[in-house]
């Protein structure tokens, strides 16, 4: 009796890890036994899944996804710069069908002084803009433009946003009382260089530091204090015409010439150069200073660096495309003109070998 009970509770315990379920085919059971997972077996998957996740991760910054964004790509893409479409015959057309509009400096100036006018938007002093597309190309693929500033000093003067703190170190009266007559906020000797070195008087409270190259070799004790403020050639800052010098950097232009991080061939830079109350004659003036400085940068290559301009005035979303043949003269490749003149060369050689025939 002990024998059987034990017997009976042993395959209870047997059945205990067996499950009968119905199997596919009818009238018959199958045995499925849900055994554990050996030991180690989850740590070790979730340690290959998180290796394979650190391992994808590596390989998108190597090689990052390059997303081009429609805003990214310039106008020199997206629009043909040779016109292939007619011209309209009226005054409103489609402009997927019809070339657009060329206007001349005065005419494009004159649409943003309508737009402004005192029964539209009524703002006198609204900043013109004008917009460059520049070619960034270079004599080779080394050589090519990059992100570049540049500070101009326009013929006529208007209200820029900020207020310009400068300081003037000098070393006589004369060229002191010169920078006083021209604007600088704060006009010092060669006292004021001993106080910087103690500690007296701090440089943060101004945007610019000028200096004459007189006094040049006593301002050298200070220049780790100074640090990127330390009147240099480079910067503009260091100069015999203290009135011009503080002229361009209290009334100056600054603009930056960003290249496309997509398409680095092509730039973009907006440069403000005068008000729409300013006169006509007065804005075009300043226009072309600004065109040539720009125009300085361009290598030694055949094409030209400018390839559109269009004049902006914000709040209006309006820009009108100007006609580059108005202020860049056609450069002629010189490869014509020699092959003009191999030309010409044969036709002589010709003449004289008929008549000596």
């Amino acid at each position: 009796m002990v024998f059987l009970e034990g017997r009976f509770l042993s395959s209870l315990f047997s059945l205990s890890k067996v499950t009968i379920e119905p199997s596919i085919y009818s009238g018959s059971f199958l045995q499925t036994r849900n055994y554990a997972l050996r030991k180690g077996t989850r740590e070790k998957k979730l340690k290959q899944k998180l290796r394979n996740i650190t391992a994808k991760r590596s390989r998108e910054l190597k090689q990052p996804k390059k997303k081009t964004l429609k805003g990214d790509v310039p106008d020199a893409i997206r629009f043909s710069l040779v016109d292939t479409h007619r011209m309209s015959p009226d005054n409103v057309w489609l402009q997927k069908y019809y070339s657009p509009k060329v206007y001349t400096f005065e005419e494009a100036v004159q649409c943003h002084r309508e737009v402004f006018h005192p029964t539209i938007y009524d703002i006198s002093d609204a900043k013109l803009t004008a917009a460059f597309e520049v070619n960034m190309k270079g004599p080779s693929k080394s050589k090519m433009l990059n992100t570049f500033h540049s500070l101009v000093s326009i013929p006529h003067k208007f209200h820029s946003d900020g207020q310009k703190s400068i300081m003037v170190i000098a070393g006589t009266p004369e060229l002191q009382d010169i920078a006083k007559n021209a604007g600088a906020q704060h006009v010092a000797g060669p006292e004021i260089i001993r106080l910087i070195k103690i500690g007296e008087m701090s440089v943060s409270d101004y945007d610019h530091i000028i200096a004459h190259p007189q006094i040049l070799p006593q301002l050298l004790t200070i220049k780790g204090i100074l640090k990127n403020k330390f009147p240099s050639l480079k910067q503009g800052t260091l100069g015999a015409d203290l009135d011009a010098t503080i002229y361009k950097h209290l009334h100056g232009v600054r603009y930056t010439c960003i290249a496309n991080s997509n398409y680095p061939d092509y730039g973009y830079c907006e440069v403000p150069f005068g008000t729409v109350e300013m006169t006509t004659p007065q804005l075009k003036e300043n226009f072309k200073t600004l065109l040539d400085d720009l125009l300085t940068r361009k290598p030694k290559i055949p094409e030209p660096m400018i390839l559109r301009i269009c004049i902006k005035c914000s709040p209006s979303t309006e820009a009108f495309k100007l006609d580059l043949k108005e202020f860049i003269k056609e450069e002629v490749k010189e490869k014509y003109s020699y092959d003009d003149d191999d030309e010409d060369d044969d036709d002589d050689h010709d003449k004289v070998t008929r008549a000596e025939i």
